[in-house]
């Protein structure tokens, strides 16, 4: 799989069009976030459709959807 990376701020509402972005252009795989508040924004998306590796858990008790992990 080629790997693309996609440069991301705190702010949640650019993060997650980033994310849908990705998903978008064809990612079958995300890696990432690295940020507790920004696994929490994706965890509350409902943007997660492709498997995705959250690199650290959430800063609070936020369910993670199917395919986060």
């Amino acid at each position: 799989l080629p790997l693309i990376t996609y440069p991301t701020g705190d702010d949640a509402k650019e993060l997650v069009e980033t994310f849908d972005r990705a998903i978008r252009q064809g990612a079958r795989l995300v890696i990432g976030p690295l940020a507790k508040p920004a696994v929490h924004s994706i965890a509350r998306s409902n943007a997660v459709t492709v498997p995705t590796l959250a690199l650290t858990v959430p800063d609070t008790d936020v369910l993670l959807p199917d395919n986060m992990y």
